[in-house]
């Protein structure tokens, strides 16, 4: 997945999380802010420091 797409993913998220918050759906709206933090913090760090290789649960 290009770096575009990853980003636009992660604005998504945390649109969606805003949505969530306003309409009173607050345990969805916490999970989706965390996914979007977490995914802005793993993106930033393989910009960042160069990594090339792909994360794996393996």
């Amino acid at each position: 997945m290009s770096e575009f797409a990853k980003d636009v993913l992660t604005g998504l998220g945390f649109v969606l999380a805003l949505f969530g918050l306003i309409s009173g759906e607050v345990i969805a709206s916490s999970v989706l802010f965390a996914t979007a933090a977490i995914a802005t913090k793993v993106n930033g760090n393989s910009k960042e420091e160069g990594i090339t290789e792909k994360l794996t649960c393996e």
